[in-house]
């Protein structure tokens, strides 16, 4: 086995963890990848290359989710690292939907409070 590598946890890594791919040793370090949407990609794991669009023409790409895939398939991301970032990533996003959902409720609040001032500011027109 080579290196560890351990992705940062973004859009891609997400993706790499947790869609449909079907991962194919086809020669040593060289691996065929069908995504979700059935498109087959070659990843040469020991040039850390992809054949898929986002990997060949987005500037900044480093490792596309294919790449990180077959890294995750044969072991060389630590799985419960990438687990505990994940549950840490979902607990963090329930407390900001929490957090958002109780700011939602002040301003309806707040939106109610206006709705009456104004009818009373109308009563008091006529």
């Amino acid at each position: 086995m080579s290196e560890s590598v351990q992705p940062d946890l973004d859009d891609r890594t997400l993706r790499a963890a947790t869609q449909e791919m079907c991962v194919e040793e086809k020669a040593r370090a060289l691996f065929e990848v069908t995504s979700e949407s059935g498109r087959t990609y070659t990843v040469d794991l020991r040039e850390g290359v992809c054949s898929c669009p986002d990997f060949e023409y987005r500037d900044g790409v480093e490792e596309c989710k294919h790449l990180r895939r077959v890294r995750i398939e044969v072991n060389q991301v630590d799985i419960e690292a990438l687990q505990s970032e994940l549950a840490s990533r979902a607990t963090d996003l329930q407390a900001d939907a929490e957090q958002l959902e109780d700011e939602a409720r002040k301003l309806d609040e707040q939106a109610r409070e206006i709705e009456n001032a104004l009818d009373s500011l109308q009563e008091v027109a006529r």
